[in-house]
């Protein structure tokens, strides 16, 4: 959506969204992976629903690179766990 001064502005919805996918992106950066491998991998645990949507407004406060430790280490662990 456009405002009156011509820039964009972006729903809540649609920074989640974009949030999200960065993180999915870091994750299968840092794993050497496709990206729509570690959405499979994600999505399978439940991560993305029940971890980065779930818990978005404390997750998106830190930095990238502690974020993306994070979650490459949930997955591993979330993965053994199944």
């Amino acid at each position: 959506m456009k405002t009156p001064d011509n820039t964009i502005r972006l729903s809540p919805q649609e920074i989640l969204m974009g949030f999200t996918a960065s993180c999915i992106e870091s994750v299968a950066e840092r794993l050497g992976i496709g990206y729509a491998e570690a959405y499979k991998r994600m999505d399978s645990v439940g991560m993305i629903d029940g971890f980065i949507i779930k818990y978005y407004d404390t997750l998106h406060t830190e930095s990238r690179e502690v974020l993306t430790d994070r979650l490459t280490e949930s997955l591993k662990n979330w993965e053994e766990r199944i």
